[in-house]
């Protein structure tokens, strides 16, 4: 025969259950908390991966101050963008038509536009993105 277990006061229960709803209550914002700080450090890895390739335009003057010779020119551009050409003219407007459409797509952006950093946060970043010479 089991022996009755007698009965808690009503303040003693009450009392009970806002002690487990507190004890719940602050494992829930222990969690919340270190989901919101993973969560934080994954935006700012984010960021920091994401940022768009800043790309100035080239002119002859700087592509020949910039490589030691047309060859050392030719030969970047190729690997870099697939493109080659007989001189530094021709180099000079095909490289700019191809960072033309990385800028278009979204890859890059121009060393002289005017665009808010949070507009270009989580814009992807071409994979062969090295800095220009």
């Amino acid at each position: 025969m089991e022996t009755p277990t007698p009965e808690l006061p009503v303040s003693q229960k009450l009392r009970q259950t806002f002690q487990a709803a507190n004890e719940n209550y602050a494992a829930l914002l222990k969690t919340s908390v270190s989901l919101l700080c993973d969560y934080e450090g994954h935006l700012r890895e984010q960021l920091h991966r994401h940022r768009p390739v800043v790309l100035r335009r080239w002119t002859r003057a700087r592509m020949q101050k910039a490589f030691p010779s047309f060859q050392a020119a030719k030969a970047y551009f190729r690997e870099r963008y697939g493109i080659t050409a007989r001189g530094f003219d021709e180099l000079v407007v095909r490289v700019n038509a191809a960072e033309d459409v990385l800028v278009h797509l979204g890859y890059a952006v121009r060393a002289n536009s005017q665009i808010a950093p949070e507009s270009t946060a989580l814009v992807p970043r071409a994979e062969s993105s090295g800095q220009l010479p």
